[in-house]
């Protein structure tokens, strides 16, 4: 079972958040053997992310051997987000022909005050 994280993010600013991955006995994995992809949708049956888009947004990953999985998002990214509204997310893992849903949960983009 994937394990939840609710995410809030500054509208039209860099995002980057870190996941570090630990087996059951709380060593690192190594994340760096593993595609890991992401995706950013309005609802979990809606793939648009605003009224003008016709797809999903998707946090750009890496893995990596030290056991940590990074996501970000650039300006332009958190900028086609809609001030105030929930999305849904998920990170996914593919090992061969085996997908594992990592981390799922919340993703909410505020207006900045500047």
């Amino acid at each position: 079972m994937a394990e939840k994280a609710n995410i809030f993010l500054d509208k039209g600013s860099n995002f980057t958040t870190t996941i570090d991955v630990v087996d059951t006995s709380g060593v690192s994995v190594n994340m760096a053997a593993y595609t890991v992809s992401s995706t950013i949708k309005a609802s979990h049956t809606n793939t648009q992310v605003n009224a003008t888009s016709s797809s999903n947004l998707s946090f750009t990953t890496a893995g990596h051997a030290n056991g940590s999985v990074v996501l970000s998002l650039t300006g332009t990214q958190t900028g086609y987000l809609v001030n105030d509204k929930r999305y849904v997310y998920d990170v996914k893992v593919v090992a061969g022909s085996t997908t594992t849903k990592l981390v799922e949960g919340v993703l909410q983009s505020r207006a900045s005050v500047t």
